[in-house]
């Protein structure tokens, strides 16, 4: 500890900075009232009112649903893709690699909106179906089409996390 006397202090300052806030809110989680007023007392009022909230447990499942549903769809794909451009011969391989990896270096807001545009609702391939079969066969914004873009959204960091170990 000696040895760094200035490493260790910024190490010491981040963690206070990280904890200290965090420790208020962890205290005021266990109050029932503000904690600067004087007749807060402790008690688990505010995590009997988030646990048994109907709307709170139909947000958390559908967060686990989503999350569940994207890492089954990343994963795979992702895992499939790294190994097909690092493992084999690939024709192509050498323009499929850097067109994988792009993603990374864009906003997850520009994904998004280029989602939409392509298959929101009249997004351009919503309107060739549309006008091939008179309906468009999917809905970007129901909880499929949700864990479907998220998958494919976050199959990025699955390619970029299994190339890198595999090229070490």
């Amino acid at each position: 500890m000696r040895r760094h006397p200035v490493r260790w202090a910024g190490v010491l300052a981040v963690a206070v900075m990280v904890a200290a806030p965090l420790g208020l809110v962890v205290y005021q989680s266990f109050l029932d009232a503000p904690f600067f007023m004087p007749a807060a007392k402790f008690g688990l009022g505010a995590y009997a009112y988030v646990l048994f909230d109907p709307d709170f447990r139909e947000a958390f499942l559908t967060s686990v649903m989503i999350a569940s549903g994207m890492t089954a769809i990343a994963m795979p794909l992702g895992g499939v893709l790294a190994f097909l451009v690092t493992r084999t011969d690939l024709p192509g391989r050498r323009w499929l690699e850097p067109l994988l990896l792009v993603p990374i270096f864009l906003s997850p807001v520009v994904i998004a909106f280029g989602y939409v545009v392509a298959v929101g609702p009249v997004g351009f391939f919503s309107l060739w179906a549309k006008s091939l079969t008179g309906v468009v066969p999917w809905n970007l914004y129901s909880t499929t089409g949700l864990i479907l873009i998220a998958g494919l959204t976050m199959c990025r960091m699955s390619i970029s996390t299994r190339h890198r170990r595999s090229a070490a």
